[in-house]
């Protein structure tokens, strides 16, 4: 079996907020969680003109986060957004606490 390693190499920060959607993960005691994975599942943003939602990985839409020692991430995409849909993952080696 062969395990392929990856790496993410940060971005540069976009300069149009219009662009990004902001997140947090915490715990259930309110805790920030860093390193947790983040993956982006779709988009809002206009169409032809019309607000359209699309799901899955919409071309340009960053495909994964990873939180700070906040527990904050920043997926963008390179229209205007009004929201990205995200789902959080956890890896199971991480404590339950």
């Amino acid at each position: 079996m062969t395990v392929k390693i990856g790496f993410l190499v940060p971005r540069a920060p976009v300069d149009d907020p219009t662009r990004v959607a902001l997140g947090r993960v915490v715990n259930s005691n309110g805790r920030p969680l860093r390193d947790a994975v983040v993956f982006s599942e779709g988009v809002n943003t206009i169409m032809d003109g019309r607000p359209a939602s699309m799901y899955g990985t919409p071309e340009g839409l960053e495909p994964v986060a990873v939180t700070n020692e906040n527990g904050e991430f920043e997926p963008a995409y390179p229209q205007k957004t009004s929201g990205i849909l995200v789902l959080r993952w956890r890896p199971a080696a991480w404590p339950r606490k």
